[in-house]
C-alpha cells in the first residue's frame, strides 16, 4: 500500500511528498484536490487500520482529502495527520 511519510507538519509538504509517490501508472494523469475536510482521527491509524497492527489511541488531527484523476474523474480518498498520506483503499 502506498504510505507517504512527511518530515514536516505541513499538509502542503505531505500532497508534494505523496505526488512524488505516486505510482507511474497514475502519475501521467492529472490529479486535482475535489474536496478537503478537516479531521480529528480517534488513533494513529487515520481511520486505515491494518489487520495485525496496533496503533496508538490519541486523537490524531488531520484531513480527509478526495482527490479526482482525470481524464475519467476516477476519485480517491486519502486520510492524513501533519505527517503522513495514507489512502483509504489500496491504489491499483
Amino acid at each position: 500500500s502506498l504510505t507517504v511519510t512527511c518530515t514536516t507538519a505541513s499538509l502542503m509538504t505531505c500532497i508534494t511528498a505523496f505526488d512524488a509517490a505516486v505510482p507511474a501508472s497514475l502519475a501521467r494523469r492529472t490529479m486535482k484536490i475535489s474536496n478537503i475536510k478537516r479531521v480529528d482521527w480517534s488513533d494513529a491509524s487515520l481511520g486505515v487500520s491494518e489487520p495485525g497492527m496496533s496503533y496508538a489511541t490519541v486523537i490524531t488531527p488531520g484531513f480527509k482529502m478526495i482527490m479526482e484523476l482525470e481524464p475519467g474523474g476516477t476519485e480517491y480518498v486519502f486520510h492524513t495527520s501533519m505527517t503522513r498520506v495514507v489512502p483509504d483503499q489500496p491504489i491499483k
